[in-house]
């Protein structure tokens, strides 16, 4: 079975795993809606609403699974190959010599290059491992986040103590996630132009650029985003339990 096989056979799986799982919640979440309406339950949501929110909760569980796959796969392609490409190296290049025969342009050069590298270190490997690693394991806490959401939705109990906390966790998760990933691809790519060889003959005009770093910080405002989503349900969370005392 090559690779490209065992890939749409293991998403398959995963799809039809994901969708029982969703019907199973949807069918035990209406017979518990049967019962609140005897009276012995507190009241859940509607047929049209539980089947949505199962199948959201269904889409956090898939991500969860293709998430966990990802983060492997990863490392052990990058830590089995015999070599590794690397993108988006930082260079200055000169002038194209391809638009020579062009009037439009006046100015051009090459900003990035990919680099294939054979027996690339494992510190370098680990950092390119991280770059794509950080990102999925934002996915997985979102992906969790969201298919617990759902069951506390389906269970009549949105607002729990805990909740807000996980949402807590998302948002640092985001923070963390978004920078390191970014610092990570930095580094492994200022390691990789040093690996190459001398940087007298490596980097330079015209050469690779030996370090670059530009922050996006869009990572943080998602998170402080988040981070305010979990302040609304903490505050949800508390009128939850005094509307019960009340009761």
């Amino acid at each position: 079975m090559n690779d490209v096989t065992f890939v749409n056979t293991f998403l398959v799986v995963v799809a039809v795993l994901t969708a029982a799982g969703a019907t199973a919640v949807a069918i035990w979440s209406m017979r518990r809606s049967l019962r609140s309406d005897t009276g012995t339950e507190r009241p859940t949501l509607g047929r049209a609403e539980t089947w949505a929110v199962s199948l959201v909760g269904a889409g956090g569980l898939m991500g969860i699974a293709l998430s966990v796959y990802g983060l492997i796969a990863s490392g052990i392609f990058l830590a089995t190959s015999p070599s590794v490409r690397v993108t988006d190296v930082p260079m200055s290049g000169d002038y194209p010599a391809v638009l020579v025969a062009s009037d439009a342009p006046v100015d051009a050069g090459y900003e990035s290059a990919w680099i294939e590298v054979a027996n690339l270190p494992g510190s370098t490997r680990m950092l390119l491992w991280l770059e794509t690693a950080l990102p999925a394991v934002t996915g997985l806490v979102i992906a969790v986040a969201i298919a617990w959401l759902a069951m506390a939705l389906l269970r009549g109990t949105p607002f729990t103590r805990s909740f807000p906390n996980a949402l807590g966790v998302v948002a640092i998760v985001v923070i963390g996630s978004g920078l390191g990933s970014q610092i990570a691809g930095s580094t492994a790519r200022a390691e990789t132009v040093a690996f190459l060889g001398d940087p007298r003959d490596i980097t330079g005009p015209g050469g690779f650029v030996a370090s670059s770093l530009a922050l996006d910080l869009g990572p943080v405002g998602w998170g402080l985003g988040i981070a305010l989503v979990a302040a609304a349900f903490s505050i949800g969370t508390r009128l939850q339990r005094e509307n019960r005392r009340l009761v």
